[in-house]
């Protein structure tokens, strides 16, 4: 994977005098400078030999890469010029390097030159994706520390940088205009432009919305604007830079392995965090459906998961017609439901959701389902993230999706949407080792119209089939989630009474070890309502805290994220 730096460009150059005066070590070679630092311009020194050494040219350092003699500058009997290959320098580990400058063949005839590496290092990241609009980008809810809000008139600017498929990908804004998506080429890993919007130093918090989908390849055919004013002469750094945007100017396309988010407050050094979108799958275009209902809970439970922080699913045609299969299936046969099919029955395809899925050329590995009943694939997709079995599938690792939707399944009153996901490969969609996501979370709404009974019903309840709409809480799977405690509390601060489910305490077998949910003992109210829970506990033997606000809307209203 190649690594992403982010270079400051508002830094001025600091001009070190360069000539006939040398600091002298403890041996015969002596060196124009003693150090050089990644902030700083004048990427050369000069090197003499020990007396009488006539050739510069057996000059050698301990890293070639880094320094070498120039061909440019003649060298002479008295000094040489030594050149510093910034780029290389910036991909030094962050700190001092020593370099080991040896001119002839005497052990004495050493000298130890200094390149520190004064790029920032990741930090512990405080940038969050909230969420994708439009399923064409991500909000970036950015949080500094209170230490750096100083100056209510200092510009605060941003950059980013997207590692897809083992590439780099820059947002850059050329000319004011619309953004674009600069491919890296090469080595050249280094973010130059900065992104579309600028906000003040006054703010601690910072939000903004980034689009994958922007403008346009830009040409570079107005020849004016790759000439120098001041002489009319084209300018072969501006003909190569524009060449390159024109050329790799894109949309990134593929799995993000990292999103990194760089910012620099007025003249200081700019700071890079890495984000939560370590969990994503990738890009994911909008649903294929044409029909309203199917194409809502796709990328409803899109969204979802991505303010959850769990990566996109993606839409499989072969997992769709198996879901839209069973839901057909069990309008032919009023008196089945469930996840099974009879031989002999009208619309058979398949006994099981992996047979069914294998039946229409499904070529993922095993597969489950999740049926919910509501007058809306609204309703019925709100359901299944309440209640916990069936949310844990839905906020699970899954991979693949597909969903079928039939209206008016039961006495014209309500309509069926299966919801058939890819669970064996699941591993490549798994959240990192220290990541817990809980749903509801990050300012979520959700429509608790419909809540309770579920089938089978939460062992933990007892028996009682109204209860609330739940809370589901995933760690990576192989890992254990411990909870210490769980409470949900109303916007009044009144405690909700619940109860915590684990596997520990699941008779009915299904929750695993990296799953919990906390269920409230009674329904909520059925209007807008703001809620918070705080869970605490062990993930994998590591403590973890996570606090966790979200709200429910009322009657049928469509929750928006």
């Amino acid at each position: 994977m190649k690594k992403s730096t982010f270079k400051n460009i508002a830094l001025t150059a600091v001009a070190i005098a360069c000539g006939s005066a040398f600091a002298q070590f403890n041996s015969n070679i002596n060196l124009s400078k003693q150090s050089w630092s990644t902030h700083e311009g004048e990427a050369y020194f000069y090197v003499a030999p020990p007396f009488g050494e006539k050739q510069l040219s057996a000059c050698t350092f301990s890293h070639p890469e880094i320094l070498s003699t120039s061909n440019e500058v003649k060298a002479t009997n008295v000094q040489s010029m030594v050149v510093i290959n910034e780029e290389k320098a910036k991909k030094l580990p962050a700190g001092d390097t020593t370099i080991v400058v040896q001119c002839g063949n005497k052990a004495n005839h050493k000298a130890n030159f200094i390149v520190k590496n004064t790029l920032p290092t990741l930090a512990k990241p405080f940038a969050v994706l909230e969420s994708v609009h439009d399923f064409s980008g991500f909000k970036v809810k950015l949080n500094r520390p209170g230490s750096e809000v100083l100056n209510e008139n200092m510009p605060v600017k941003f950059w980013i940088s997207l590692l897809v498929d083992g590439e780099n990908y820059f947002l850059t804004d050329k000319r004011g205009a619309y953004g674009h998506w600069v491919r890296s080429d090469g080595d050249d890993s280094e973010l130059k432009h900065l992104v579309f919007t600028t906000q003040m130093a006054k703010n601690q918090s910072h939000e903004f919305l980034v689009d994958f989908d922007l403008g346009k390849k830009w040409s570079p055919s107005i020849a004016g604007l790759l000439k120098y004013p001041e002489t009319g002469k084209v300018s072969p750094e501006l003909l190569i830079a524009d060449s390159i945007f024109y050329a790799a100017g894109q949309k990134p396309n593929g799995k993000i392995e990292k999103v990194l988010i760089g910012y620099q407050v007025g003249l200081d050094e700019v700071k890079v965090v890495e984000t939560n979108w370590k969990n994503s799958s990738g890009i994911i275009s909008a649903s294929l459906h044409s029909e309203a209902n199917r194409k809502y809970a796709f990328e409803t439970l899109n969204k979802i998961r991505a303010i959850t922080g769990v990566g996109y699913l993606k839409q499989n045609s072969a997992l769709d017609n198996a879901a839209q299969a069973h839901a057909e299936y069990l309008k032919a046969n009023p008196t089945e439901w469930g996840h099974t099919e009879k031989p002999g029955y009208a619309g058979f395809t398949g006994v099981n959701p992996k047979d069914r899925a294998k039946h229409f050329g499904y070529k993922g590995g095993d597969a489950g389902e999740s049926i919910g009943p509501g007058y809306t694939s609204m309703n019925a997709l709100m359901y299944l993230l309440g209640v916990p079995y069936h949310s844990r599938h839905l906020i699970g690792a899954a991979n693949d999706i597909g969903i079928g939707w039939l209206p008016n399944l039961v006495g014209g009153i309500y309509g069926i949407m299966p919801v058939v996901t890819d669970y064996l490969s699941q591993n490549s969609q798994a959240p990192a080792s220290d990541f817990v996501a809980v749903f509801p979370c990050n300012n979520i709404q959700v429509n608790v119209q419909y809540q309770g009974n579920e089938s089978p019903n939460p062992a933990v309840l007892n028996g009682k089939k109204d209860f609330g709409y739940n809370s589901i809480a995933v760690v990576k799977k192989g890992q254990k989630i411990e909870v210490a405690s769980w409470e949900m509390r109303d916007d009044s601060g009144n405690i909700i009474p619940t109860v915590v489910m684990t596997k520990d305490n699941d008779s009915n077998g299904y929750f695993s070890s990296h799953e919990a949910a906390l269920i409230p003992l009674d329904k909520l109210p059925l209007t807008a309502a703001n809620y918070t829970t705080t869970i605490k506990g062990k993930n994998n033997g590591i403590s973890f805290e996570k606090n966790c606000k979200w709200g429910s809307v009322s009657g049928d209203t469509i929750p928006q994220n």
